[in-house]
């Protein structure tokens, strides 16, 4: 009898039973797309950290091994490479920034390689702000304010 009473239903509301079924496949499909989502980023962050060639991870103290978060100066790893059994040391680094190289350098050095505090502004920040070559500005970043010079 219930089976019956479902059937007439469906038979005498056809668009209605068309619609929800829509609504309930298109927020099953969404459900699982998001859960593949998360799950190949989860996956990837864990593929990054398995594919370290070193054997040992050093993070900053309370950072609760989260290596954006974990900041390391120059001295620290200097330390580190003066203890016993460490054949070598390598900074991992992450970044959100952009660097767009897409206009011609006009006046300073290119980035380049090396470790510097040297920073490429656009001319139009340059004008507006009174900036020229070799002034030190303030980059903020989420981790700590840096002080870089222009050139």
């Amino acid at each position: 009898m219930p089976f019956f009473l479902a059937l007439k239903e469906i038979s005498n509301n056809k668009g209605r039973f068309i619609l929800i079924s829509l609504l309930v496949t298109l927020i099953t499909v969404l459900v699982l797309f998001i859960a593949a989502l998360a799950e190949g980023l989860a996956a990837s962050n864990k593929e990054y950290i398995q594919d370290l060639t070193g054997e040992l991870l050093v993070y900053q103290a309370g950072v609760e091994l989260s290596i954006p978060s974990s900041r390391i100066g120059r001295s620290r790893v200097n330390q580190i490479r003066r203890v016993d059994g460490i054949a070598d040391v390598g900074q991992v680094g992450f970044s959100t920034g952009t660097v767009v190289f897409d206009r011609v350098l006009i006046e300073g050095d290119p980035l380049g390689r090396r470790s510097s505090n040297g920073v490429i502004i656009g001319q139009n920040v340059a004008l507006r702000r009174d900036i020229v070559i070799g002034d030190m500005i303030m980059v903020k970043t989420t981790q700590q304010p840096k002080r870089n010079s222009i050139g």
